[in-house]
């Protein structure tokens, strides 16, 4: 008999596995240090290596001691799963069973099950070992919960949509959003391009399931909420008897549960992903008639809050705003029934006991798991939730990510409208320089000084990817960006979306695009705002770079740093450095680095071949004419960019470099 395969036809429903409620055993107990399997064809002693709160870990004799990835990662995986679908029947510890050498492929079992023994488990063999934390290894590990959380959770054992998304659909989303939250992000990258082109022939041959229905649900109908609240609508309206779900649903319910879930008809994403045949309509309508629930839109915002300690029970995603009672309650809310909330980076919240914002106040910026320890606990009737940036931030700033050290750049200084924003080296050029307009709460709309166009994300879009690119402002929440302080850092946030501006990738390569992600506080959403005015600015230029010259000749330098200087420089002599780029008008300081065996040296500055004079320096006597000193004067420069000349009013002096730098 195969084993696996009658077990996966078991997963369609729960009865023929599981064992009242009322036997099953809630205590966390001490993991066993040896555990003798005794399902399917599993026969093996396997010994406990690792075990704490959450998980315990269990090899066979095969796989090597070494090894310890898998401790971490398995529990990982694991918090994250019971932090956005609740518990699993009170038993907090995932038990993690691996083999090396043997059973290709793995399986799960739930908190529900005798034949293993009333535990979440999953065990997991293959052909080869466990060295690599990558790939199908760490698949394997998400893919695995992933049929825990279908068979075991919300109360409620089996999992009716099994025969319709077989094995590996509903996983692909699961491991897809796992990797995205657990801050994985170049797996989760990887994992979506691989599953965008995965194609499966059921329902239908050319059926794109991740691509044409799983990610479009997840990326516009509220993420990880989305999926959780499928099960939630699940557990409170299909068919049970007892504790199981007593049958398996069929097209035109699995359409309407996701619709509900989703807060729209899916229907016509439906047909495009899979084919609308006339039985679906007729399933589809009994399933609207048979299952009434709210099909309003859920309010997706970063604020989520929970029924319960540790964000179990139902969730209802809360938008920006002044939240009364009855505003809550027509988003899904039960007075004075939250214990645990999700707050978002760059947001503030205010419960108030009493409907209207009165009463006793709670104010809050950061997650919090239970509510208990401040007498807020199921005690809350209104709420408000505002952006909480940086509001002194007023200015022109250069943009310098944290992880590449490269600067915020407008594509080519093109102002036309849609023109892409980039990451590149810094060229202090106006197309680097972005001004930021306060809107209120620390939100800021973003101005690039060389364009005039603002900060825009692409198509308005709320979903993980949309690009950057500039446009004429509107005055749009997708225009308007929340300043969130971290450390010496800020974090730009998107209001429309509450997600983050970083490079794409993580890439530290010039040309690099940057895009709105999920906010995962990597480095690569850290940007340091470097003030234009005020030391923003400096720029230092080999003297022996000039661009044009007349009369002047080069020479090896004994200078700090090495290289050539310009000498044999006589009265009348110049040199023109063409291009240089000014950011703002104001007072600069100039600085000279000269030698000179006599004091009578002079030099003048000036713009665009002399057209615009700025002042002059007197070379002092260094004692020769390889003794170094730095000479300087304050001159006022416009905007813009100009060709710099310095020019010998007298002779007889050397010059190693100059430097321009904002006062």
């Amino acid at each position: 008999m195969n084993f696996k395969k009658l077990y996966r036809q078991l997963l369609l429903c729960g009865a023929a596995l599981a064992v009242p409620l009322s036997t099953q055993v809630f205590a966390q107990e001490i993991p066993p240090e040896t555990w003798q399997e005794h399902w399917f064809e599993h026969n093996q002693l396997v010994t406990r290596v690792y075990y704490d709160d959450d998980v315990a870990v269990y090899y066979d004799n095969d796989v090597d001691r070494n090894i310890t990835w898998m401790n971490r990662f398995a529990g990982d995986v694991w918090r994250y799963t019971k932090e956005t679908y609740g518990d699993f029947g009170g038993q907090e510890r995932l038990y993690a069973i691996f083999h090396a050498g043997k059973y290709g492929g793995g399986h799960p079992s739930t908190w529900w099950d005798a034949h293993h023994d009333y535990r979440n488990v999953i065990d997991i063999g293959q052909a080869g070992d466990w060295h690599s934390e990558s790939g199908w290894n760490i698949d394997v590990i998400a893919h695995e919960i992933a049929h825990i959380v279908e068979l075991g959770s919300k109360g409620v054992h089996g999992s009716p949509a099994f025969g319709l998304w077989k094995d590996s659909k509903w996983a692909e989303i699961f491991n897809y959003d796992v990797f995205l939250n657990l801050g994985m992000t170049s797996v989760a990258n990887s994992t979506y391009n691989d599953l965008m082109d995965n194609v499966d022939n059921f329902p239908r041959a050319g059926t794109y399931w991740f691509r044409d229905w799983f990610y479009p649900i997840y990326s516009q109908y509220g993420g990880n909420q989305v999926l959780n609240r499928y099960f939630e609508l699940l557990a409170q309206h299909f068919p049970k008897n007892g504790d199981n779900y007593s049958r398996a649903m069929n097209w035109g319910e699995f359409v309407h549960f996701w619709s509900g879930a989703a807060g729209v008809d899916l229907k016509p994403l439906a047909t495009e992903a899979f084919g609308w045949p006339a039985e679906w309509e007729t399933q589809y309508t009994k399933a609207k008639a048979d299952f009434k629930f709210n099909t309003v839109q859920p309010v997706t915002g970063p604020l989520t809050i929970y029924e319960h300690c540790d964000f179990g029970g139902y969730a209802v995603g809360i938008a920006t705003g002044n939240h009364a009672l009855g505003q809550l309650q027509s988003v899904g809310f039960v007075n004075d029934q939250m214990s645990s909330f999700r707050l978002l980076p760059g947001y503030q919240v205010k419960f108030f006991k009493d409907n209207n914002f009165a009463g006793q106040v709670h104010t809050a910026t950061a997650t919090d798991t239970c509510l208990a320890d401040n007498g807020f606990n199921d005690n809350i009737s209104s709420l408000q939730l505002k952006p909480f940036g940086d509001a002194g931030l007023a200015g022109r700033f250069f943009l310098k990510n944290r992880s590449s050290g490269l600067y915020l750049d407008v594509n080519n200084g093109n102002p036309a409208n849609g023109t892409n924003v980039q990451q590149w080296y810094y060229n202090g050029t106006q197309s680097q320089q972005f001004e930021f307009v306060h809107q209120g709460d620390g939100v800021y709309a973003i101005r690039n000084v060389r364009t005039g166009k603002a900060l825009d994300i692409n198509g308005v879009s709320n979903g993980n990817g949309a690009n950057l690119h500039i446009w004429d402002y509107v005055g749009g929440a997708h225009q308007k960006f929340i300043a969130y302080k971290v450390g010496q850092y800020h974090q730009l946030i998107v209001t429309h979306s509450s997600k983050s501006l970083k490079v794409d990738g993580d890439s530290a390569s010039a040309g690099a695009n940057v895009h709105q992600w999920q906010n995962d506080n990597q480095q690569s959403s850290h940007w340091e705002l470097i003030p234009v005015q005020g030391g923003g600015f400096t720029l230092t230029k080999q003297a022996e770079g000039y661009s044009t010259m007349t009369g002047v000749g080069l020479e090896t330098t004994t200078d700090t740093g090495g290289g050539q200087n310009v000498g044999w420089i006589d009265t009348g002599d110049w040199m023109a450095f063409n291009s240089i780029n000014i950011p703002v008008a104001g007072n600069y300081l100039v600085e000279y680095r000269v030698a000179s065996p006599v004091a009578t040296g002079r030099l003048s500055l000036d713009l665009n071949g002399g057209t615009t004079l700025l002042g002059e320096v007197t070379i002092p006597n260094t004692g020769g004419w390889q003794n170094w000193t730095t000479a300087s004067h304050s001159v006022q420069l416009p905007a813009g960019t100009f060709n710099v000349g310095i020019f010998a009013a007298a002779g007889n002096w050397n010059i190693n470099w100059f430097r321009i730098t904002a006062q």
